[in-house]
């Protein structure tokens, strides 16, 4: 990707230089495929030796034998998958973004520290819910966060006072429930989304919002560039912003989208019928993969192994 950087692409030079910018990119998703399957396949061969430490207290997948658990593929690989559909590698197509747009974070992502690159990477989401229905789903149903955010709840003085609560998820489509508030942190923009379930006139949704401004405000304070806060409603055109950043887990076989976001355990069948269909209309062949279709065709063991790309474990790749 170093190329997008040392050669810059001259904004205002046409579409000439897009479309070759639009290629890197394309290169730049082969390359970290052929990563992901070349560490898979030598993992694997490893996998055989008796020599290999066992698992340990990690709970046995099927990840346990596609993908070396110290690189924690909960949190690491679909943050890979993120940034490989974002708006940094992404088909800028599906993301509506403008290609001066696009480039200008590629550039902002090749100089920033590591910690902002990982922020860009992928969207940090949390969710708010009435404060009773939330405190009775966790109760019951506790489980380990499969996301780049940290499985805990994020308050400052003021919201504790206030109790309200917001609590980090999987930023995936199916955490679009008719009854939450979502925030999305997708760096350079930061996304406030309601279900149409929500009341807005209800006292503790007011509550609410003015706890989510807070928030927003704390994580964005010292960002550069200050990130466009946007309010979306469900089904309004506007909301793609949100829906295009978050992993279409909707294209999963329904058993596998319960073991991703085990929150759909406990909603009502009724809420559950709500969530889902949400999108009876969409496309589930388009080249927009979930993460588990993503991840088992590069790494599973029948996949083809890739005659393009280079992997970025080659200590000669610059």
């Amino acid at each position: 990707m170093g190329i997008f950087h040392n050669n810059e692409v001259d904004v205002a030079g046409g579409t000439e230089d897009f479309d070759s910018e639009a290629h890197l990119a394309a290169l730049a998703r082969t390359d970290l495929d052929h990563t992901i399957q070349r560490i898979s396949r030598s993992y694997r061969i490893l996998a055989e030796s008796p020599s290999l430490p066992s698992s340990g207290d990690n709970p046995i997948s099927s990840f346990t034998y596609a993908f070396p658990p110290n690189l924690c593929p909960p949190s690491f690989l679909r943050l890979l998958h993120h940034l490989r559909r974002g708006g940094i590698l992404g088909d800028g197509a599906m993301l509506q973004a403008a290609p001066d747009d696009r480039h200008f974070k590629r550039d902002l992502f090749l100089r920033f520290p590591l910690r902002h690159c990982e922020s860009m990477m992928g969207p940090q989401l949390w969710r708010w819910r009435e404060e009773k229905i939330e405190n009775d789903l966790f109760s019951s149903h506790q489980h380990e966060q499969s996301t780049i955010n940290k499985d805990t709840e994020i308050a400052n003085d003021e919201l504790f006072s206030k109790k309200i609560h917001f609590k980090a998820i999987p930023a995936e489509t199916l955490a679009l429930w008719d009854d939450v508030i979502l925030i999305a942190d997708l760096y350079d923009n930061i996304l406030i989304w309601h279900g149409h379930g929500v009341d807005n006139e209800k006292e503790s949704v007011q509550l609410a919002m003015n706890a989510t401004k807070s928030l927003v405000a704390d994580q964005s304070k010292h960002r550069f560039p200050a990130p466009e806060i946007h309010y979306l409603r469900e089904g309004e055109s506007m909301s793609r912003k949100l829906t295009s950043r978050l992993a279409p887990s909707h294209k999963d076989p329904l058993e596998q989208q319960v073991a991703l976001c085990p929150d759909l355990a406990v909603l009502s069948s009724q809420q559950l019928e709500s969530v889902r269909n949400k999108f009876r209309y969409s496309d589930t062949t388009g080249d927009d993969a979930s993460f588990r279709q993503w991840f088992w065709k590069v790494a599973s063991a029948s996949a083809k192994v890739s005659e393009v790309g280079r992997t970025l474990c080659e200590s000669d790749y610059s």
